[in-house]
């Protein structure tokens, strides 16, 4: 196996934390530009001191890192400018991970950034890696690392502590908003299904799993359509298996592709779920997910009454969703799709750097 060590920062996305959480060796050390992820408590992780702010610096301070390795990985925009600038000159490999391509009004912007790039990139899947390509990224440097995802352990258990911590009766319905708190996420319409069905549904309450850098503005939405103090969460990712455990249906209301772990990690917990039709999580969620017909609060809210009102559809799904993680996002499978990733880019950087066509 390569010795691999991981790049992040304060800023690194949930998804690519929860990828590498999952995928990490026991002995690939992992630094973080700076102070790391403020909620992250499953990584061991070391900070390193950023001179001036400027991450170019703070990778000219760590030359020893980058000569015990042979891969160098990054999970962030920061940690790719470390990682650019310490794999420079030296018989590593830059592997960098992104959430999604990026979208169509900064495709061009991102071009200009990499066209240099010696790197090697994944994303999550086959539809992104298209996009990346129609960008003139080259198809031998781009690769699909599907999510990873674990079925929960000891669930009716952990379902029926974690309701009690939190002061939620078993007979409470439980609607999941997951992923990160970020702009494009969905966790403001998925306040507002939550208005919408409360009205008809009493016991109905929302978790929030995660935390993120658009938390207040969610929260004083959700103060302004109301029943807010049905809301629950953040928690730290440590708790996400009680949380998962803890809900009876998921909602991922993505105005845009911004992540695809949350899925996986709700179908294999087997949560019913729901969502909006955008590429990345239609790709991975198959047949296993109820697409909302309209991309509304309101198309949600019924899609999400439906579930609730037919136990022999909840089934399915539910059983279609645990189908569908362990077939697509099993950890032992994407760890080993990851070895074959970082083996070719092992034979790719040989060929020397190249340029992204023009």
């Amino acid at each position: 196996m390569p010795r691999v060590l991981h790049i992040i920062d304060g800023n690194t996305p949930a998804d690519m934390l929860d990828q590498l959480a999952l995928l990490a060796g026991e002995s690939d050390p992992i630094v973080s530009i700076g102070p790391g992820p403020a909620w992250e408590d499953r990584l061991t992780v070391r900070s390193l001191h950023v001179p001036l702010g400027s991450a170019g610096l703070c990778a000219l301070r760590m030359p020893n890192w980058a000569d015990k390795v042979d891969i160098i990985h990054t999970w962030s925009d920061n940690a790719q400018r470390a990682g650019e600038i310490l794999a420079r000159g030296r018989p590593c490999t830059l592997v960098r991970s992104l959430v999604t391509a990026p979208p169509a009004n900064r495709q061009r912007q991102w071009m200009r950034r990499n066209e240099r790039s010696e790197a090697v990139w994944t994303v999550a899947t086959e539809g992104a890696r298209n996009r990346l390509i129609g960008v003139a990224a080259p198809a031998d440097r781009v690769h699909v690392l599907p999510p990873a995802a674990q079925p929960i352990d000891r669930a009716a258990e952990r379902r029926q502590a974690f309701r009690a911590e939190i002061g939620l009766d078993p007979d409470y319905l439980v609607i999941l908003a997951g992923g990160e708190m970020v702009r494009h996420g969905g966790h403001k319409a998925a306040c507002w299904v939550h208005a919408i069905l409360r009205h008809v549904l009493p016991k109905i309450r929302l978790i929030t799993s995660d935390d993120g850098p658009h938390r207040e503005a969610i929260l004083a939405f959700a103060r302004g359509v109301g029943f807010v103090e049905d809301h629950y969460g953040p928690w730290p990712p440590s708790r996400r298996a009680d949380v998962l455990a803890a809900c009876d249906i998921a909602i991922f209301c993505h105005d845009r592709n911004c992540g695809t772990t949350a899925l996986a990690g709700a179908l294999a917990a087997g949560l019913p779920t729901v969502i909006f039709g955008v590429d990345d999580l239609i790709e991975w969620g198959g047949q296993a997910v109820l697409a909302s017909k309209l991309a509304t609060p309101r198309g949600a809210a019924q899609a999400i009454f439906a579930i609730s009102d037919d136990p022999a559809l909840a089934q399915t799904l539910a059983d279609a969703g645990r189908q569908r993680a362990a077939q697509c996002f099993d950890v032992a499978a994407i760890g080993e799709t990851l070895a074959t990733i970082y083996a070719l880019a092992e034979s790719t950087s040989l060929e020397g750097p190249r340029s992204l066509p023009v």
